[in-house]
């Protein structure tokens, strides 16, 4: 009986245990799971920033800043935000601005004197986190462009004759570079009023022409940037004058008769010389007083200097010495030569032989011309009237 009853219990033991090894191991699985499921949730990563945002872009106001993100680490997908921040120049004071929340930003009046910065905001499923960029320089106030001012006026250098050349100068401008300056010559009235510009004339030089006197000139110049323009015009000159004429040199006949005369009756070098020089004087001799008087002329003449000679011996062989028309006519030739060659001659302390202008060279013809008519009236007297009986060959 004792027997049968502790197989009983054993039997009822066995059964318990085999009920609670299930529980427990149903148990033990529960746990498991859990476990599993609490280690997928600790391996999210909210953001981490490994490099501070940083603005580029100049601070001034007007000009573009803009803000990166910085480096950042963390479950993916990562988004930003921005918002910029006016600070005072330390920078320890700053403040949000209201809807500047983009990645770029342009400073405004507001700004100047201060420091700006932007705050980083990154967000993933786990979190967000935000990080503050390094401030900007003081904000300067802007510079206002000022346009062209002249500091000095333009000027003109040089004589206002025709065939020179004047200079200009553009004078001395301010304003906001870069200031440009173009010039114009302009011809005005003889009050130097009512000018207007010389079509073509736009260098710093300019060479007054025969259509510019009587007028006076000036230089106008144009300086500009990207403000405005400024229109300034130099003093005018005096009125422009023609090119003045140089009067030709002294025009002198060759030193014939008297010693000349008498030496080629004996000959020698001399009055070969003298032949060659003086060949309209042939035959003249001592024994005409009045052919010596016109021989003293000559000689008065002769300290003379000029740059056309040999016109007195042509005029001397057009009349024979003696009285009679012939020799007046021979003296009121020489008297014209006389006349002739002070016209020609040139003015006190100017050298002879200088060169001639071509003006200068059409008077000097045209008082040849004149010549020439003397010569061939002296050359009809003397034809008219028939060669003088006796002369000398």
């Amino acid at each position: 009986m004792l027997m049968t009853s502790f197989r009983s219990l054993s039997q009822a033991l066995r059964r318990r245990t085999r009920r609670l090894t299930g529980s427990a191991l149903a148990s033990l699985a529960s746990l498991a799971v859990a476990g599993v499921a609490a280690g997928g949730a600790a391996a999210a990563v909210a953001p981490v920033n490994t490099a501070a945002p940083a603005i580029t872009g100049t601070a001034t106001v007007g000009s573009t800043l803009t803000s990166s993100t910085g480096t950042w680490t963390g479950d993916a997908p990562i988004a930003f935000t921005y918002l910029w921040q006016r600070c005072d120049a330390t920078p320890s004071v700053c403040g949000a601005i209201t809807g500047a929340t983009a990645q770029t930003y342009v400073p405004v009046t507001a700004d100047v004197g201060g420091r700006l910065l932007v705050a980083v905001t990154a967000t993933n499923a786990t979190g967000n986190v935000t990080s503050f960029s390094a401030a900007t320089a003081v904000i300067p106030a802007p510079v206002v462009p000022v346009a062209p001012g002249s500091a000095v006026s333009p000027s003109i250098t040089g004589s206002a004759v025709v065939g020179s050349t004047l200079t200009g100068a553009s004078g001395t401008w301010t304003g906001t570079a870069p200031v440009t300056s173009v010039q114009s010559w302009q011809r005005c009235d003889a009050a130097g009023a009512n000018c207007a510009a010389i079509t073509g004339a736009t260098a710093l030089t300019y060479a007054p022409v025969a259509g510019d006197v009587g007028s006076k000139l000036r230089l106008s110049v144009t300086s500009s940037n990207a403000v405005g323009s400024l229109t300034v015009t130099s003093a005018a000159t005096a009125a422009v004058t023609a090119a003045p004429v140089l009067v030709p040199p002294v025009v002198t006949p060759p030193r014939c008769g008297g010693e000349h005369g008498r030496s080629r009756e004996h000959g020698g070098s001399s009055g070969s010389a003298s032949r060659t020089a003086c060949s309209g004087h042939a035959g003249r001799g001592d024994d005409d007083d009045d052919d010596d008087d016109d021989d003293d002329d000559d000689d008065e003449g002769s300290g003379r200097s000029g740059s056309v000679g040999g016109l007195g011996a042509p005029l001397g062989s057009l009349g024979s010495p003696g009285s009679g028309n012939a020799g007046a006519l021979n003296r009121s030739a020489n008297a014209a030569i006389g006349a002739s060659g002070s016209a020609l001659g040139a003015p006190a302390g100017r050298p002879a032989g200088s060169t001639l202008s071509k003006q200068q060279a059409r008077i000097v013809l045209q008082r040849l011309a004149w010549i020439a008519q003397a010569k061939a009236a002296l050359r009809a007297a003397r034809n008219g009237r028939g060669a003088r009986p006796g002369a000398r060959a």
